[in-house]
């Protein structure tokens, strides 16, 4: 068995079932006549007879509002105090997960660009963007300078005594890069909150991480995600999303949904508070499906004919 996860190419499985389950990105699915939105396996959502549908983003620019809109509430109290500061109170720090062209260096530059300039308009303060990738932070620099977007790449900003300005948004860090994100955020950085944007560490669990490292972990707090999902398989081709959308309180109360494609729509067919992965979302998808299936339904029927003549 092989399990391959990426936001910018099919992530693939292959399932006993001979299921293949593909992760795509915006691009990848000019098939979709809309977004959608998953979350973890709910056989009451699933046997449900009145199906939940789901509003998803229609487009990259919708879904970077919503992301922006999510992170700005939590952030939102946060604008006048010192959230990592250097004595002060422990806070979140926010995460947005979402899917882009490539990882090219283009890209991730537009994504953070586009990202801190809404988010500073939103919140109506400065943010100090960081990227992970030295070449993103140096394309980003080309388009100008901003009065309210301050640009850098992650091993200048660490090598800062202290910086401040607003809000922190750290663009596209790696794993590799979780000792120098600890650093900047825990050490560094003195404003009122950060943001990790599209953060490979928030998505997959550190089991083996350093001891030093927990409490920057721990504070790991996602207020969006959003996964379109593809699933090939014997019980046919199916399509829908993943989808987190913190709209108040505490994010790690937020379920991701888990989302099916029905005739154009996107139905709920489960939820779960932590990040589905591989395995969830294979088997939400085929127990949705079964439960749909003529044969299903027909074995359905005669339990309930044969039920009935036994009273």
């Amino acid at each position: 068995m092989q399990v391959m996860q990426a936001r910018t190419h099919a992530g693939l499985k292959l399932a006993p079932q001979s299921c293949h389950l593909v992760h795509p990105t915006f691009h990848s699915l000019p098939h979709f006549s809309r977004w959608a939105c998953p979350q973890a396996t709910s056989s009451a959502a699933q046997d449900s007879p009145s199906q939940v549908v789901v509003r998803i983003p229609e487009s990259k620019e919708e879904a970077i509002s919503d992301a922006v809109q999510a992170a700005a509430t939590q952030l939102q109290p946060q604008a006048k105090s010192k959230g990592f500061s250097k004595g002060g109170s422990r806070q979140y720090c926010l995460c947005i997960d979402l899917p882009i062209a490539s990882e090219g260096v283009e890209d991730v530059a537009d994504l953070g660009k586009r990202v801190s300039q809404e988010l500073s308009s939103k919140l109506n303060t400065p943010c100090t963007v960081v990227f992970a990738d030295e070449q993103a932070a140096a394309v980003c620099l080309r388009g100008g300078k901003s009065r309210s977007v301050a640009i850098m790449h992650l091993r200048e900003a660490c090598r800062k005594p202290l910086l401040s300005g607003g809000v922190l948004v750290i663009v596209a860090p790696k794993i590799a890069d979780v000792a120098l994100c600890d650093q900047l955020v825990q050490e560094v950085w003195t404003g009122s909150g950060a943001l990790l944007v599209n953060s490979e560490f928030a998505v997959t669990p550190l089991t083996e991480a350093s001891p030093d490292l927990q409490p920057f972990l721990q504070s790991l707090a996602t207020v969006y995600a959003f996964q379109p999902v593809a699933v090939k398989g014997l019980l046919g081709n199916m399509e829908g999303a993943v989808l987190k959308r913190v709209e108040r309180g505490d994010p790690g109360q937020t379920p991701y949904k888990m989302l099916k494609q029905v005739k154009g729509e996107f139905v709920q067919i489960g939820q779960s508070l932590k990040r589905p992965d591989n395995d969830d979302l294979e088997a939400t998808f085929i127990n949705a499906s079964a439960a749909q299936s003529p044969l299903t339904k027909a074995a359905r029927a005669i339990r309930g004919v044969f039920s009935k003549d036994k009273k």
